[in-house]
C-alpha cells in the first residue's frame, strides 16, 4: 500500500490555487486528471437535482484555497506521484 501524503496546496504547480495538484499528490492521482473529474463534477452535479453536491464541492475548493495549508516549494517526489 502506497503512503498517503498530507493534503495541501501546490502553489508551483497550480492553474487556479493548487488545490487540484494538492490532491493529485495526496492519492498519487494524475494532476490532469483530477482537474477533469473535479470541474465535471462541479459543473454535472450543480443541477436540480444535485444542487447541494456541486456546490458543496465549489465551496470546498474556495474554502481550501483560502485556508488550507501549502507547500512553498514542491516535494522530490511530485514529478514522479502527479505524472
Amino acid at each position: 500500500m502506497t503512503e498517503r501524503k498530507p493534503l495541501r496546496k501546490i502553489n508551483n504547480d497550480s492553474w487556479i490555487a493548487g488545490v487540484c495538484g494538492g490532491i493529485a499528490y495526496a492519492y498519487s492521482l494524475p494532476v490532469t486528471l483530477v482537474r477533469i473529474f473535479f470541474f465535471l463534477f462541479v459543473f454535472i452535479l450543480t443541477n436540480s437535482s444535485t444542487y447541494y453536491i456541486g456546490q458543496a464541492l465549489f465551496w470546498f475548493y474556495v474554502l481550501f484555497w483560502a485556508f488550507g495549508p501549502d507547500w512553498y516549494s514542491d516535494p522530490e517526489d511530485y514529478d514522479r506521484r502527479t505524472s
